[in-house]
């Protein structure tokens, strides 16, 4: 492993302020580079180090940072976009009533041996692609299952999604994270991908079901 794989990889894993994340990684930049100007090894700087995961975690205890937590999860089944910095429910398959999150629980990526990361990754990767090249009916007919078209149309998804074209052209996926969420009795596979655009970062937070069928879509301005 390179050592931009490995700080990528570590990055990826703290849980903690972008602040306190920026800091960490420039830390560990200058450890690593010190002891590849000394002559040792990358492999023997793992080795001594740990893995990428396991440093992240150790960081993550010691800071009192909880991992894969998103607090601006609202419902699985939802697309919700920010419009003036506030929050606009555009379409949900909860109970309009309920005044407390959906209860669920997260847990790493691969734990139930259902999902595949690098799998939700390229699905997530593809929607996104089309998203930000405007192709929405694509999108709404291709991975929308009939319960959320049941619920709002391929022109309310339009106009709610283009907020998005105001932030300009893709530029490079900056920060990804994934998670297994049972939510209700129901296991989800969850990516959330931060996106750098021409005028600001865009954050995609997309669920999938064991069928690999879209089961959440989220679009906010990070």
């Amino acid at each position: 492993m390179t050592k931009e794989a490995y700080l990528k990889s570590l990055k990826r894993h703290l849980h903690v302020s972008a602040e306190k994340k920026n800091e960490i990684i420039g830390d560990i930049d200058a450890d690593i580079e010190d002891a590849l100007s000394s002559g040792e090894s990358m492999d023997a700087i793992i080795s001594r180090m740990g893995s990428p995961k396991k440093l992240a975690a150790e960081f993550n205890q010691n800071l009192g940072a909880k991992a894969n937590v998103w607090p601006w999860i609202v419902g699985i089944l939802a697309i919700v976009v920010v419009i003036a910095g506030g929050w606009m429910f555009l379409h949900s398959l909860a109970e309009q009533e309920k005044t407390t999150q959906p209860s669920f629980v997260q847990t790493e990526m691969g734990v139930s041996g259902k999902f595949d990361q690098d799998a939700i990754r390229e699905k997530s990767l593809e929607i996104i692609e089309l998203m930000e090249s405007g192709q929405y009916e694509t999108v709404y007919n291709t991975y929308f299952p009939e319960e959320m078209k049941q619920s709002m149309s391929l022109e309310q998804f339009r106009q709610s999604a283009e907020f998005a074209a105001n932030m300009g052209q893709m530029q490079e996926v900056t920060d990804e994270y994934y998670a297994e969420v049972t939510q209700n009795g129901t296991l989800f596979g969850v990516s959330e991908i931060h996106v750098a655009c021409e005028n600001g970062t865009l954050a995609y937070r997309i669920s999938f079901t064991e069928e690999m069928t879209l089961g959440g879509f989220y679009v906010l301005q990070a």
